[in-house]
């Protein structure tokens, strides 16, 4: 097993880190869907929350990982806010240099044992839609989704463009437009584009699931069963 050490960060490093921190996450909401003011609100009040006064509240950890005395990456783990034993893997990213080596999931390890050490009974994380490689590794870790946001960007109609048809605005009690079929046989027509891509979304989902599912068994088979990475 890839074995990693946690070291806090000095003043200097961190008054650095909460900089660099802070651009990335604003361009990372501003292209999840929010705006840029949106972003730029989300991220002072988290960090007003999490390091007042530019130091880390109670609990909250942030520091170089390093192994065998080289630094790989960074990591942020912390409690929540609620008091009820939840902690948060808040921040980590592993040099560009040292990705696919193994460091990835020792420093989620990492964090599992330095949140357990300080009595959490729960540990979480959130990552964008759009981060599959990290998505999987959470997975293969036990990590479950508990929710999903979603989007849909909506164009504006172009001037003089068809207006969806009446049957599809009303329950149907007129009937005044829903042509020879009646109001049932159009309202049919017009959900099977929404369920045949529904479906579609479901067979995806499947075949996503699958290879999880085959990553999981892979993982599984090859994992060194050694102590939890030790934490300093």
């Amino acid at each position: 097993m890839t074995s990693v050490q946690f070291e806090p960060l000095d003043a200097s490093d961190l008054a650095q880190w909460l900089q660099r921190s802070r651009a990335n996450y604003i361009e990372e909401r501003v292209a999840s869907g929010d705006s840029r003011a949106e972003a730029v609100a989300n991220a002072d009040r988290s960090r007003a929350r999490t390091f007042p006064d530019g130091s880390p509240g109670p609990g909250q950890h942030v520091g170089r990982v390093s192994s065998d005395g080289g630094g790989i990456g960074e990591l942020w783990v912390g409690p929540a806010e609620d008091g009820t034993g939840q902690w948060w893997v808040w921040s980590i990213e592993i040099d560009e240099a040292e990705r696919g080596r193994g460091f990835g999931r020792a420093t989620m390890l990492l964090a599992e044992t330095m949140a357990r050490q300080a009595g959490a009974t729960r540990l979480g994380l959130n990552v964008f839609g759009g981060n599959a490689v990290a998505r999987r590794l959470y997975r293969s870790l036990g990590y479950e989704e508990v929710s999903v946001r979603m989007r849909k960007e909506l164009v504006p109609r172009a001037a003089g463009a068809d207006a969806p048809p009446p049957a599809a605005l009303t329950d149907g009690s007129t009937g005044s437009s829903a042509g020879a079929s009646g109001p049932e046989g159009a309202g049919r027509d017009e959900c099977l584009p929404s369920l045949r891509a529904e479906i579609e979304q479901l067979r995806k989902r499947v075949v996503q699931l699958e290879a999880d599912k085959a990553e999981l068994l892979r993982t599984a088979s090859t994992r060194d069963f050694e102590r939890p990475p030790h934490y300093s």
